[in-house]
């Protein structure tokens, strides 16, 4: 994890066991799933909702690599 601290940058290590970082990549896809609901709740648009979409499926592809 990296926090923003003025001009510097902290990184902070912690130990995340496998089924910890697979409930965080579920959760992301649960929030993946609302998305496409809210799109047809609110009407977002289509190219909106798809960025959104790959942005969170990049994040789990990376934590999944971690």
């Amino acid at each position: 994890m990296i926090q923003s601290l003025s001009n510097q940058k902290v990184i902070i290590m912690m130990e995340v066991d496998e089924e910890n970082m697979d409930k965080i990549t579920d959760d992301i896809r649960d929030v993946i799933n609302l998305i496409k609901v809210f799109e047809k709740e609110y009407n977002i648009p289509e190219e909106a909702v798809q960025q959104m979409r790959d942005k969170l499926e990049g994040v789990v592809k990376k934590i999944a690599a971690l």
